[in-house]
């Protein structure tokens, strides 16, 4: 009986310590990663417009390949829309958005995760640096409860180096392409009305 409850209180008190951790984190959390690649952003522009070109350097292809992928949508700026699906727990299921666009400079998508609530967002910015480009790729999380919450306190630590590792990807394709003319697309970039891919 004395190792009940001496297990019973040590269980109370690691529910008080979750429970107090849990209101004390905070419900969103931000991150970013920066690389610069040499070369104008018009020769970028087209592999961080396009969901399916984000697939060449993405860091998450090929960590499971039975990943389902489905896209709708026009092929490159707002609307485009992905869906994945996943058994391993390291890509899981969800969906992707582009909701808006600044030519040759801001790429901005929306995400949900099955099992996670809040706004999720990620953007890929392009600015000038010398002769190259200084693409960061940020992600924002809001307004997220549950477990998802707990998330929040090492979203740096676990996202952080498939951002570096994706962004490595990104520059080792730009500067292997050959220098030439950019190719021009017609890129929606209004803001979607879309909330959800259907």
């Amino acid at each position: 009986m004395k190792v009940l409850k001496i297990l019973g209180g040590i269980i109370v008190v690691i529910a008080l310590i979750l429970l107090v951790t849990y209101f004390i984190i905070p419900s969103e959390a931000q991150m970013e990663r920066t690389v610069v690649i040499e070369a104008p952003a018009e020769k970028i522009f087209p592999h961080v417009s396009s969901l399916k070109k984000m697939q060449d350097w993405s860091p998450w292809v090929g960590i499971d390949p039975n990943t389902e992928y489905t896209f709708e949508g026009p092929d490159v700026g707002v609307g485009a829309k992905m869906t994945w699906s996943s058994e391993d727990p390291n890509v899981g299921n969800g969906k992707q958005e582009i909701i808006e666009v600044v030519e040759f400079s801001k790429v901005n998508t929306k995400m949900e995760f099955e099992g996670f609530g809040g706004e999720t967002h990620s953007a890929i910015l392009l600015e000038p640096d010398g002769d190259g480009t200084k693409v960061t790729w940020t992600y924002e999380s809001t307004d997220q409860n549950g477990i998802a919450r707990f998330f929040m306190l090492g979203v740096d630590g676990m996202l952080g180096p498939s951002y570096e590792e994706g962004l490595g990807k990104l520059k080792s394709l730009v500067e292997s392409m050959p220098d030439e003319e950019p190719e021009i697309m017609e890129v929606p970039m209004e803001e979607s009305d879309s909330t959800e891919v259907q």
